[in-house]
């Protein structure tokens, strides 16, 4: 069981709401990302290359994966809209394993958001930087099934947030900003905490680079571990005995 959860108290203040509220970005954020609702069920999002490049935009898909995986992405996701009251994680984490042999925590929980949208989006910023949260490592154990429960652990804990003193504080001032905005609960929580940046490391070497204990790891194309003095090459490809590749959250 995954236990390095952070505290869920005190993650933002009011008046740090409230700035978030009033970056420039975020309206124009809200605006592509209503788009892509509501129009989710009045087109071929398989066919449609225009909702595709909002989509792809605004949920940063473009960044690391091909034209291949984007195709098999979106002729899933009109599939399932034919039964997204039932659709579950697992069932979408599973589907979108068979595009390119990938595990996608992260676009899984964004297919699972668009037809569901009080489910939360597992995204770097928000799931490792606000709650402590992060994907199964490779060489995890059943790796499979451990991507679906931590992606149900955190859902219970982003849900504990959201009733929270302090998930309320967001929502009611969320709403006081926005007042005519139909979203769901869960994205307004998301809309915020993904715009907080406070909690990342200051200046990261890149977008596809991360800490880890003294060193930086590359956790898209493989790199370089710089670990203290030492430095261990890591490969692209899965190492023997491993499961599948994985894509990190974007």
């Amino acid at each position: 069981m995954y236990t390095n959860i952070k505290s869920i108290n005190t993650m933002l203040t009011k008046q740090t709401i409230l700035e978030i509220l009033d970056k420039p970005g975020l309206q124009a954020g809200i605006n592509d990302y209503c788009y892509l609702l509501n129009n989710l069920y009045s087109t071929n999002v398989a066919e449609d290359a225009h909702y595709q490049d909002v989509f792809r935009k605004f949920y940063q898909m473009r960044k690391f994966y091909s034209d291949e995986f984007a195709s098999g992405y979106f002729q899933l996701l009109e599939e399932l809209k034919a039964d997204q009251n039932n659709i579950t994680f697992q069932e979408i984490f599973d589907r979108i394993l068979g595009i390119q042999n990938t595990f996608e925590m992260s676009f899984s929980s964004k297919m699972l958001h668009m037809l569901q949208p009080e489910n939360p989006i597992w995204d770097n910023v928000v799931t490792k930087e606000h709650f402590g949260f992060c994907m199964p490592a490779s060489g995890h154990k059943n790796r499979e099934s451990a991507c679906v429960q931590r992606y149900d652990l955190y859902k219970k804990k982003f849900y504990e947030y959201l009733h929270s003193d302090e998930g309320q504080m967001i929502l009611t001032l969320f709403d006081q900003k926005f007042p005519d905005l139909e979203v769901s609960d869960a994205k307004k929580i998301d809309f915020v905490l993904w715009q907080d940046r406070s909690k990342q490391t200051a200046n990261p070497p890149s977008d596809c680079t991360i800490p880890i204990d003294n060193g930086l790891i590359n956790i898209r194309v493989g790199a370089v571990i710089r670990k203290g003095n030492q430095f261990l090459m890591v490969g692209n490809e899965r190492q023997a005995g491993e499961g599948k590749k994985d894509h990190g959250t974007v």
